[in-house]
């Protein structure tokens, strides 16, 4: 059964909390992107602009990545884009999302949702996996892959459709 966080309009305090709590960062962070309505907020270090910047795969990775920040920032939730610089070895997952580790995955296929699981949760230190399923994927597919990771690995895996935007949990 799928939990909803809130649809678009989620918000787990008082904006102007979050607001000064984004504003708290300090100057190795780009203040990227803060909601009014929803207190939700991206904030990026500057090492991981410019590691997103280094070559043209490296740069849609990072703007894929922003883009899914900003859906979820949209959302109400908290997401600080980490440096990938200088982490220990299994830890690169690519943001805290709400204080926790999360990954995040955009697919257009079923395919692959199982293996970037257990990449992330293995490998990459991340203790949530948020997907974004691109239009063109195969909604009972999709959920029955997200069904299978969510049984193989026990941990949080949260998703939403490209066109919908509503965040879920499996």
């Amino acid at each position: 059964m799928a939990k909803t966080y809130g649809g678009v309009r989620y918000s787990h305090s008082k904006p102007s909390n979050d607001f000064k709590e984004f504003r708290a960062f300090s100057r190795d962070w780009e203040k990227t992107y803060f909601d009014h309505d929803t207190g939700g907020f991206v904030v990026t270090h500057h090492d991981r602009i410019e590691s997103g910047n280094r070559n043209k795969q490296s740069k849609e990775v990072f703007e894929k990545e922003q883009e899914m920040c900003h859906d979820l920032a949209e959302q109400g939730h908290r997401l600080e884009h980490r440096s990938d610089k200088d982490r220990a070895k299994g830890d690169t997952y690519d943001v805290m999302y709400d204080g926790r580790k999360a990954d995040l995955k955009s697919t257009k296929s079923h395919n692959n949702i199982e293996g970037y699981a257990e990449h992330a949760f293995r490998d990459q230190g991340a203790k949530v996996v948020i997907y974004r399923i691109e239009p063109g994927a195969q909604k009972d597919k999709v959920q029955k892959a997200l069904n299978s990771a969510k049984n193989k690995y026990g941990q949080t895996i949260l998703y939403y459709y490209q066109s919908e935007k509503i965040l879920r949990e499996v």
